[in-house]
C-alpha cells in the first residue's frame, strides 16, 4: 500500500514516517524501513520525542543507537539488496530472536516484519526485493510507502490523479489503491525507456561487432599461417578493378576517359617491375571497361608471379601474411578513431528529420567498403614495389622476433632439473570434518537460541 501526499514537503513524510516507526515499537512488530539517508530515521524519531544519535562505521555502513531505557537497539543497514538509501530493522523484538526463535507463532502474533518505504525505486524488482523480506514462505507481513507527486518518478513519468487531488484537502495525505497503480505505471514507463536505452546502444554496437568479425576473420587466417594466395588475389583483382572505377568511370563516355592518369598510377602500383614490359601505353585507350579489366588483370599477375620467382614462393607466402596483419592493424586503428567521431555527432540527424540509427548504419558501411580498398590497394602495392633486398631482411627480422619470443617463454618456465623435485613433493590429505558445518547465520549448535555468529563462533576462529 501507497500512502501519496499531494507536494513534496520533507516535514510531512518525516512526521508520517516517524509516527508509524513508533507505532510499531510500541505494538513490538519488527519493522524494515527503507529511508532516504539515516539522517531521515533521526529526524523521524525526533518528531516522536526519541532522540537518535546516527554514527558512520568504517564499512560506511551506519548505525543508530536509540536513547530510550524502553526500546531495544536500532540496528539501520546500508543497500539491501540494492535498494537506493539505507534501511532500517527496528522493533520491540531484537531481529537475530526473531529469526532463531524456536516458539515461530510468536513472530505470527507479531504480525510479520513491517516494511516501512520514504520512496519508490525507478525499477519494481529492487522494491519487490524490498517487500520480499517480509511475508516469504506463508509468513505474516506487510509493506507501506510514503510517496509525493513531486518525487522525481512520479513527476517525471506518473500521470497526476488531478481528478483526486483537487477534491483532497492539502494536508492530508491519499491512501488508496489508485495510488500503488500509478506508482506502478509510472515503473513501467521507466522500464520500458531504459529498455529501449539498451536496445538502441545494442544496435549501434552490433554495427561494430560485424566489422570486427570480418577484419579479425582476415587478420586470423594470416596469423595461423594459413595459406593467403586467394585472399591476395581477390585483392589484386579489386584493386585494378578500383583504379578503372576511379579514371575509366561507366557513367562517362570513351573520350572523356583520363587515360594518362590511370597509366602513371599503374606504373606506380608496378613500382619496380616495369608497367611498359606487361602492358604496351598505346593498347590502353583501345580497349573498353571490360577488356580494359582483363588486359590489366593479367599484366598484374605476370608481374607478381615473376617477383614472386625471384624471390622463392615460401618467402613471398610469409611476406604476404605479414603485411596483410600490418596493413589491417594500421588502418583499422584509425577507422576506430573515425567510428567513435561519427557515433558521437551521429544523434544531431534528428535535426535533420532522419533517423540517426540508419544514417549510422549507412555511413559505417560506406567508411567500412572504404578500409577494405585501403587495406586491398597498400597490400597490392607494397608486394609489387618492394625490392627483394628489403623483403628478405623484414621477413629475417620476423623469425627472430619469433625466435625471441619463444627464448622469453621457455625462461619463464620452471626449469627442467627442478621438475623432479616438484613431483617428488608429497601430497596433502584431503581435511575429512568430523561434524556438518556451522554457517554464521544458522542456529548455533550450543543450544543457546542465538545466530552461531553472535554466539560461539569468535571463541572457536579465535587465531
Amino acid at each position: 500500500m501507497g500512502i501519496l501526499f499531494r507536494h513534496a514537503q520533507e516535514a510531512e513524510r518525516i512526521s508520517a514516517s516517524g509516527e508509524e516507526v513508533l507505532a510499531e515499537i510500541v505494538r513490538q512488530v519488527p519493522e524494515l524501513a527503507g529511508l532516504l539517508t539515516g539522517r531521515w530515521l533521526s529526524e523521524a524519531l525526533k518528531v516522536v520525542n526519541i532522540r537518535g544519535n546516527p554514527a558512520l562505521a568504517e564499512d560506511l555502513s551506519a548505525s543508530l543507537q536509540v536513547r530510550a531505557a524502553d526500546l531495544p537497539e536500532l540496528l539501520l543497514e546500508s543497500g539491501v539488496a540494492g535498494q537506493e538509501g539505507d534501511h532500517v530493522v527496528v522493533g520491540g523484538v531484537r531481529s537475530e530472536d526473531v529469526v532463531a526463535s524456536a516458539d515461530q507463532q510468536m513472530v505470527k502474533r507479531l504480525g510479520g516484519l513491517h516494511i516501512l518505504g520514504t520512496e519508490r525505486h525507478e525499477s519494481r524488482r529492487i522494491d519487490n526485493q524490498l517487500r520480499g523480506r517480509s511475508g516469504r514462505q506463508g509468513d505474516p507481513g506487510e509493506s507501506r510507502f510514503y510517496l509525493s507527486l513531486e518525487d522525481e518518478l512520479m513527476r517525471l513519468f506518473g500521470a497526476r490523479p488531478k481528478f483526486l487531488m483537487d477534491r483532497w484537502p492539502e494536508d492530508e495525505p491519499v491512501e488508496a489503491r489508485i495510488v500503488t497503480k500509478s506508482i506502478e505505471r509510472a515503473q513501467k514507463k521507466v522500464e520500458l525507456n531504459n529498455f529501449e536505452m539498451r536496445k538502441n546502444v545494442l544496435q549501434y554496437d552490433d554495427v561494430m561487432n560485424i566489422q570486427r568479425e570480418v577484419i579479425y576473420g582476415e587478420r586470423r587466417k594470416a596469423l595461423t599461417g594459413e595459406n593467403i594466395r586467394d585472399t591476395i588475389e581477390d585483392m589484386q583483382e579489386k584493386t585494378v578493378e578500383a583504379y578503372i572505377d576511379r579514371y575509366c568511370p561507366a557513367a562517362l563516355e570513351r573520350n572523356d576517359w583520363e587515360i594518362e592518369r590511370l597509366y602513371h598510377a599503374l606504373k606506380h602500383l608496378f613500382g619496380v617491375s616495369s608497367f611498359d614490359d606487361y602492358v604496351a601505353r598505346d593498347e590502353l585507350p583501345n580497349h573498353g571497361r571490360a577488356d580494359l579489366r582483363d588486359l590489366l588483370l593479367d599484366a598484374f599477375r605476370r608481374a607478381y608471379a615473376d617477383r614472386e620467382e625471384r624471390l622463392t614462393p615460401d618467402l613471398m607466402r610469409e611476406l604476404e601474411r605479414w603485411r596483410v596483419c600490418e596493413a589491417i592493424d594500421d588502418h583499422w586503428m584509425q577507422h576506430l578513431a573515425e567510428m567513435d567521431y561519427l557515433r558521437e555527432g551521429i544523434g544531431l540527424r534528428a535535426y535533420g528529420q532522419r533517423e540517426p540509427l540508419l544514417e549510422y548504419k549507412r555511413e559505417a558501411f560506406e567508411m567500412f567498403q572504404s578500409l577494405l580498398d585501403a587495406i586491398r590497394t597498400d597490400v597490392a602495392e607494397f608486394l609489387m614495389s618492394v625490392p627483394p633486398e628489403f623483403a628478405e631482411t623484414v621477413i629475417w627480422q620476423r623469425r627472430q622476433q619469433r625466435v625471441r619470443a619463444i627464448q622469453m617463454r621457455r625462461v619463464m618456465l620452471v626449469d627442467e632439473p627442478d621438475a623432479p623435485e616438484a613431483a617428488a613433493v608429497p601430497q596433502v590429505e584431503t581435511f575429512q570434518r568430523a561434524l556438518d558445518k556451522v554457517g554464521r547465520n544458522d542456529p548455533c549448535p550450543c543450544g543457546s537460541g542465538r545466530k552461531y555468529k553472535r554466539c560461539c563462533y569468535a571463541t572457536e576462529h579465535a587465531v
